[in-house]
């Protein structure tokens, strides 16, 4: 791909409101993150679709939800105490962790909220952008 494809790309994605792209062209490997965790816009669209074990998942975002997504490959834990719905979470609270083979990254909630759906079990095996949690924010965040 030369960079004027790559640009038309990027805009696409961003106009589109998609967090990220994984793509296999012409035996190149393209990842772009536009954002990995963020606020959804006040105008609902189905924007986050997540294709893992051959299965679309789609969600519609309004604007107090936030997703959290996966940021690494690997097998995902709840660890000690595992994410029930309508939990309330801090902010920066470990939700989980992603094991590799090389690593064990820990799972954070960018906002201080309310569990208001769980895409994962334990054990899953996730992809990069997986949907794991959905946040409802509290108030006064």
């Amino acid at each position: 791909m030369d960079t004027e494809q790559i640009k038309r790309l990027y805009e696409a994605l961003h106009k589109e409101g998609f967090s990220f792209i994984d793509l296999h062209h012409q035996g190149n490997r393209i990842r772009m993150v536009i954002d990995s965790i963020r606020k959804t816009s006040d105008e609902p669209k189905a924007k986050t679709i997540t294709v893992a074990d051959n299965r679309i998942e789609t969600h519609t975002p309004t604007s107090n939800l936030v997703n959290i997504n996966s940021e690494r490959v690997g097998i995902f834990s709840f660890g000690k105490s595992p994410v029930v719905l309508h939990q309330v979470i801090e902010k920066g609270a470990v939700v989980g962790f992603i094991k590799g083979i090389s690593f064990q990254d820990q799972v954070k909630s960018p906002v201080k909220g309310k569990i208001s759906t769980v895409h994962v079990r334990e054990g899953d095996i996730v992809e990069f952008g997986r949907l794991l949690f959905i946040v409802e924010l509290e108030k006064d965040s």
